[in-house]
């Protein structure tokens, strides 16, 4: 862990070498978002699949940021009910529900499946996702992210959202933005996938230590994803990748 405000030792580190700022982690704040995409993945996603697998979203399009962080909330919500009626009554509609419901509140960036090589839904396979649920219900969070990774267009960052929702937020997200923070790279690499999650945990020991008990990895992810939103994470990331 490391001081944000020491740029020296923020420079010296390598590229790939893992380093976490010493910020605060407590609590589980919103998500902190500079802007809307969500109007513009359902638009896309809303064309692309059967109206039956979207047809209880009440969508009411505001287009303000606030109007964003609600319905992303409410989107969260759902998918987390829906992740508990599928283990009770496992099938193939629910499960396909899902990861459409995930890829809709990751945002425009997970269009790809959607729209283009041979478009959906022949990109999707149901059998390479329901392996992906299984390693992750086993806590096999690694291979998860490297079978779902086969998916045609779903890259680590939007696997690992698929991990987070099905690990009952027990798995980070692991996108761009986390991955410039920790490692100094643009793009998450699935490789360095574990080593965050293991980073993760020696923080949390670390904060345990000091007197912080009870945080827990989605606090970790959260908090540095806002984080990076700031003046002072900006600049961490500025340094981490040489911009």
């Amino acid at each position: 862990m490391i001081n944000p405000n020491d740029n020296n030792e923020i420079q010296n580190l390598n590229t790939e070498e893992i380093a976490f700022p010493e910020i605060e982690y407590a609590g589980l704040p919103p998500l902190d978002l500079d802007r809307t995409t969500l109007h513009q993945a359902y638009s896309i996603i809303a064309n692309a699949v059967d109206p039956q697998y979207l047809n209880d979203l009440n969508w009411i399009h505001n287009a303000d940021i606030q109007w964003q962080l609600n319905e992303l909330q409410l989107i969260a919500n759902n998918i987390s009910q829906m992740i508990l009626n599928y283990r009770n009554h496992p099938n193939v509609f629910l499960l396909t529900k899902i990861f459409i419901w995930i890829q809709l509140w990751g945002g425009v960036g997970g269009r790809s499946i959607f729209i283009r090589g041979l478009r959906w839904p022949n990109n999707f396979d149901v059998n390479i996702y329901s392996a992906a649920v299984a390693s992750t219900t086993n806590e096999e969070f690694n291979e998860a992210l490297f079978t779902l990774n086969q998916l045609y267009g779903v890259n680590t960052a939007f696997a690992t959202k698929h991990i987070h929702f099905w690990s009952n937020g027990n798995a980070p997200i692991f996108d761009s933005i986390i991955s410039k923070i920790i490692f100094g790279i643009k793009e998450p690499n699935p490789n360095n996938y574990n080593d965050y999650i293991l980073g993760i945990d020696e923080v949390i020991n670390i904060l345990a230590l000091r007197g912080t008990p009870n945080i827990t990895r989605e606090m970790i992810e959260r908090n540095l994803f806002n984080w990076a939103n700031t003046l002072q994470g900006k600049n961490w990331i500025q340094i981490r990748i040489g911009i």
